[in-house]
């Protein structure tokens, strides 16, 4: 699957709108899997995991 876009939805916090073909998801950040290699941006979301946490 591929992230399309990151929201930040009430009662769920910041998730990832992910997509393959016909098929759609929403993700929360935090779940995500760290992909190898990472792409450009993950740091954000390192950043946003060690906040959180």
């Amino acid at each position: 699957m591929t992230v399309t876009a990151v929201q930040f939805r009430s009662g769920s916090g910041i998730v990832a709108l992910c997509g393959r073909g016909r098929h759609r998801q929403a993700t929360g950040l935090l779940d995500l899997p760290v992909p190898e290699p990472a792409p450009d941006g993950w740091a954000w979301v390192e950043a946003y995991r060690h906040w959180a946490s």
